[in-house]
């Protein structure tokens, strides 16, 4: 069981549907939009929260019809999400909604791992998560990010400014002035 997880998510499809995949989100504690764009028939919506939970916790496979009906208006469909269909699994989820899920998950505190599902209509898609729902940063072992350009480069050519935190020579001579 995680301490925290945090998730990023991007739902495409319907707007409605989106907006119900958004309210069925049950386990997050604070989940807020990040970005959406599209159309009511081509939307695409990306969502990031957090949790104590994993992202299926205590879901119940879903028993009902799919695709499950709703409403037209967006704020109508997340509603009715909101108080009818909580509990039920990413890939449930997806298929009663007909939308494709892409939802990436890590819990920084349990070794940093991140879990990555995909799913269109249901059917598992795999893959590899893309760069924009990482939440970790993992580097190659032996490597540093400069937390002032973000470049990436071989321990020895980084400079610790307390622990884990790293800059470049050029930086580290340019902020402290050396």
């Amino acid at each position: 069981m995680a301490n925290v997880c945090e998730y990023k998510v991007t739902v495409k499809g319907k707007k409605n549907a989106c907006y119900a995949f958004f309210g069925s989100m049950s386990v997050l504690d604070c989940k807020i939009i990040e970005a959406e764009s599209g159309t009511d028939d081509e939307y695409s919506m990306t969502i990031h929260g957090d949790c104590q939970w994993a992202v299926d916790w205590q879901c119940t496979p879903w028993d009902g019809a799919y695709p499950v009906r709703l409403p037209e208006d967006a704020n109508a469909a997340m509603n009715l999400a909101e108080e009818q269909y909580w509990y039920k699994t990413v890939r449930d989820r997806s298929k009663m909604f007909g939308v494709e899920v892409l939802c990436n998950s890590a819990d920084k505190d349990d070794g940093g791992v991140e879990i990555f599902q995909h799913y269109r209509c249901g059917e598992d898609i795999g893959g590899e998560c893309p760069d924009e729902l990482r939440i970790l940063d993992l580097l190659p072992d032996g490597y540093c990010k400069c937390v002032s350009c973000g470049q990436e480069f071989p321990k020895d050519d980084c400079n610790e400014y307390g622990e884990g935190t790293y800059f470049c020579h050029a930086c580290f001579a340019y902020t402290f002035g050396m």
